[in-house]
This record gives structure tokens, sequence and C-alpha cells, in this order.
């Protein structure tokens, strides 16, 4: 798959516990996860059907960081793309002391706070463009920003990446790439009490939300039991991971998205 410059291409999830975080995956979503690279630090690449679909980390002990999913932005050109994102205010999150990555052979990353502070990651792509297989259950669907103020962050990623900006009414605002059919991801306000951290949000795909949320509560995990109609577009619920990592399950109803 390709992606248009400024829209989301890849997911990594990050565990504290890699082999508990990685079976929950497993068996909720039917994700195939090899063993973690270690010339990569423990990197893996989780599948589905072969095709790569999320980035798989272990935290190192000495970080401490809590588990989480970022996500990634797909860019033309990492260095143009980074100076632009740092003149409106986004803060560089060096690694090993270093802005842009090289990837092997794979492609340019670098890794940011955005003003609000939700962390996501510039990409560009050499010979590995993200995610590759999407509409199919476990994959990711939709990609969301949540923050107390998403109309500023909206707005942040419109003019950085120079995108269209559409509000939806109700708070809800979405990223739309010109001439595309369809929106490239949303902002919107945190929904669940308590919740006022900026961050990045991923609903999968499922075709029996029902099951699905039962596999995530069989699993050590969430899954809100009040379902949420989405009209013609299906029904959604909130996840979390055992380790309480939020994400979303998402039973779309693609004759209704078109």
């Amino acid at each position: 798959m390709e992606f248009t410059h400024g829209t989301p291409c890849w997911m990594q999830v990050e565990f504290n516990d890699l082999d508990s975080g990685t079976e929950f995956f497993r068996r909720t979503a039917g994700w195939e996860i090899p063993p973690g690279d270690p010339a990569m630090g423990g990197y893996a690449i989780a599948s589905i059907a072969g095709k790569p679909v999320s980035g798989i980390w272990p935290v190192p002990a000495e970080e401490s960081e809590p588990d989480a999913i970022d996500v990634w932005i797909s860019v033309d050109k990492i260095e143009s793309a980074l100076a632009r994102v740092k003149e409106l205010g986004a803060e560089v999150i060096a690694m090993d002391g270093v802005e842009i990555q090289q990837v092997m052979e794979l492609g340019k990353q670098v890794f940011l706070k955005d003003p609000s502070g939700a962390h996501f990651g510039l990409w560009e792509p050499i010979t590995f463009n993200g995610i590759d297989v999407m509409m199919v259950p476990g994959s990711p669907f939709w990609f969301e920003h949540l923050s107390p103020d998403p109309a500023t962050s909206a707005a942040f990623y419109a003019n950085a990446f120079d995108l269209d900006l559409v509000n939806h009414g109700d708070e809800y605002w979405t990223i739309k790439v010109p001439g595309a059919p369809a929106d490239a991801y949303g902002f919107a306000f945190p929904q669940q009490d308590g919740n006022t951290k900026a961050t990045w949000f991923v609903s999968l795909f499922t075709d029996d939300l029902d099951k699905s949320a039962d596999l995530v509560r069989e699993n050590g995990g969430t899954a809100d039991e009040e379902f949420v109609d989405m009209g013609e577009m299906g029904r959604f619920t909130y996840a979390t991971t055992p380790a309480g990592v939020p994400y979303g399950l998402w039973e779309a109803n693609l004759d209704g998205m078109d």
C-alpha cells in the first residue's frame, strides 16, 4: 500500500511485558508476531496473512515507560516535514541523541511530541511503506487524535502537511487529502471519563463486534458493553489491553462509508 504525504501509515504497540502483550493481540486480533530482531532492539513486525500491520516494540527496562500505541505519518521528504512541524510547535524526542534516524534500507524516521503533548512519528519510506493490509479483521481501520482542544490539534496537522480540514459539528474534525474520496483521519475530545491526556487512538476493524469484544474480555482486556451505534457506518466500542492501553473495535459497514 502507498500513503499520501501527511496521512497515517503505521502503528506501533509498545509493551513492558512482551510475552503477555503479543499473546493478547495474537488471540484477539489474529496477528502473526515473530520473535523480535536483536539487531533492532527486539523490534518485530506483526502481520495478518503475511502482510505488515503493526510494529511491536519491547520497552527497555531502563526507560520505565508505560505501554502505548503510537502512530507514524508518511511524508515525502522527512527533512522538510520535520522543519515544518517544529516551526508549528512540535518537539523532537531524540533517539540516542539523533533527530532523524535511518532504519536500515526501510526508511527514515523521527519521533516527536505535538503541541498538545501527543507523541507521533514521521516516516519517509524507502523500501517499506507501512501497513499493507486494511479492511480485514484485526487490521487498523481508523486513526484519531484525541485531545482537550481538538480544533487546535486538527489545525496543527492540516497546516503541517497542507491538507484540508473539515468540521463535522459536535466538536469533531477530519483531515482530508485534496481530491480524495474519503477522510484520512479524525480529531475529537477524549471520550472516556477521566482521560484528558492528548494521544493518538487506533480502531481495529472487525466483522463481528460482539465476538471481538468477548475475546478482548476473555484475554484480560476490557471492552465497553454498550456499543456505539454509528448509523450507516456500523458499530463501535472502546477497548483496552490488559495493561490499560485504549484502542477501538469497529464493526464497519463498508457500504455505508462509500
